[in-house]
């Protein structure tokens, strides 16, 4: 690097003229004058950075307080109303994890329970389908398996009470009777307890608890847990058949008819998630009756094959005690009937009721059969020693008859010890009423279902008696 001197030289032996004293002077104030300004320069230079961080500094300043008075009032509007954060993404599960737990007002439960109700009443009613708006999964609310088992439940509970207890019970509407909410932020937890109402007064009680999540848009249902008995019990027949670990109804009752025809629907995918959950119930409710029926829950092999043979013996019993019951119209003869009933107070009004028939055809009063074949029977109800029974049995114009059977075993084999046919609307029913009436006269069984077929016969005879042009000729 050259020095202050050198240049000096060069300048002087360069120029094309000598330079002067005073031009020389001249020369060293301006060197000076370069000195003096690079130095300012550079200490302007560190000045302006400086500033320049300052200024930096004060931005950053401000961005970090914006930012926080934006927090601030963020945070303030989420307390105020968590439900405006339900949507936005990482914003929501800060918002969910710093709020406190607190019970929902009255009327945030009003809300909750309509939103409720909605659902539990598209469920009961067969209308599934369509609950999927109330749900923030959307019509994905039936991967959830505690709420599709809700929404068959809810739905099985009409059908049921048609199935096992025979009453045209169809659904009319859900009424909440009690609920309870806590929340955390935009989500909640209700307790609700409700009753299924069906037509003809009958009402089932039931609880659940709801998981739900509120938004600007309104509540949406996250899950449901039904929390009843009867819920219980429904579940454990829904597994039961998902397991395959029962047996098959025996034949001769008429549930298994029933349930093999309902299974067969259950089996068909219909393509309608309404249809499929009706099936599906129905399917169930008559697996649940024809179990009831043979008093086998998860029936074991020994149980099934001693059921099964009970039944057949008891539909066999009773198919055959109404082929001689009929073939005695063909005949006019009293039939034997001492190796299938026995005669006692509980089975007078049947062999009473079969001699007036005999009497009847013997007067010309009743025309004779001519055909007579033995049908078929199956248990309608099995209530142990006493059973309903169906038969069908095939005579000139065919003829199907429900009726009681009360048996006892004898040995290997049953017998009947007890007759009644509440559903008859003929000569039995008039029999039985007159009975009844000697009996709470004060007589004994015995003697008023005696006076009871003489009253009847007497009244039989009055009218061949008064009305021969009536008289039928039987050969």
């Amino acid at each position: 690097m050259k020095t202050e001197k050198d240049m000096r030289e060069m300048l002087r032996t360069e120029l094309i003229e000598p330079m002067t004293d005073s031009f020389s002077e001249s020369v060293d104030a301006a060197l000076e004058r370069i000195r003096y300004n690079g130095v300012r320069d550079g200490e302007g230079a560190r000045a302006a950075r400086g500033e320049q961080r300052a200024k930096k500094r004060a931005r950053v300043v401000t961005g970090i307080c914006a930012a926080a008075l934006c927090v601030t009032i963020a945070s303030c509007t989420f307390a105020l109303r968590p439900e405006l954060a339900a949507n936005i993404p990482a914003i929501n599960e800060i918002v969910y994890t710093l709020s406190p737990e607190a019970q929902a007002s009255e009327q945030t439960c009003a809300r909750i329970a309509d939103t409720v109700l909605s659902v539990f009443n598209s469920f009961a009613s067969g209308g599934a389908e369509g609950a999927g708006k109330q749900f923030k999964a959307g019509d994905d609310w039936i991967l959830n398996r505690d709420t599709y088992m809700a929404a068959y439940y809810l739905q099985y509970i009409a059908v049921r009470e048609e199935v096992i207890a025979g009453v045209a019970a169809t659904f009319e509407n859900v009424d909440i009777t009690s609920i309870a909410a806590g929340s955390k932020a935009f989500r909640y937890m209700a307790d609700v307890s409700f009753d299924i109402v069906l037509k003809g007064g009958i009402h089932k009680s039931e609880t659940a608890r709801i998981s739900l999540e509120e938004s600007v848009s309104g509540f949406r249902i996250l899950a449901i847990e039904m929390l009843s008995e009867g819920f219980t019990e429904y579940k454990a027949l829904y597994e039961l058949y998902e397991s395959g670990s029962y047996d098959a109804p025996p034949k001769g009752y008429s549930s298994e008819e029933d349930f093999q025809r309902a299974l067969a629907l259950a089996q068909e995918d219909t393509g309608s998630l309404d249809a499929n959950i009706a099936n599906y119930n129905a399917m169930l409710a008559a697996l649940e009756r024809a179990m009831a029926d043979f008093g086998a829950h998860v029936g074991t092999g020994d149980n099934a094959v001693e059921v099964a043979a009970r039944a057949e013996q008891i539909t066999g019993l009773a198919a055959e005690l109404m082929y001689r019951y009929w073939n005695a119209r063909k005949t006019g003869e009293m039939p034997e009937l001492s190796d299938i009933m026995e005669r006692t107070a509980d089975t007078d009004l049947f062999f009473y009721d079969l001699q007036l028939m005999i009497d009847k055809v013997n007067m010309g009063y009743l025309s004779r059969l001519t055909t007579v074949d033995k049908g078929s029977a199956m248990i309608r109800t099995d209530y142990g020693d006493t059973v309903d029974v169906y038969v069908k049995t095939r005579i000139d114009y065919g003829v199907g008859q429900a009726f009681k059977l009360t048996v006892e075993k004898r040995g290997d084999k049953y017998i009947i010890v007890g007759y009644d046919s509440p559903w008859d609307d003929g000569v039995y029913r008039r029999l039985k009423g007159l009975a009844d009436e000697y009996v709470n006269g004060g007589m004994e069984r015995t003697e008023a279902n005696k006076k009871a077929y003489e009253e009847l016969f007497a009244e039989a005879e009055r009218f061949v008696a008064e009305h021969p042009e009536y008289l039928i000729k039987n050969d």
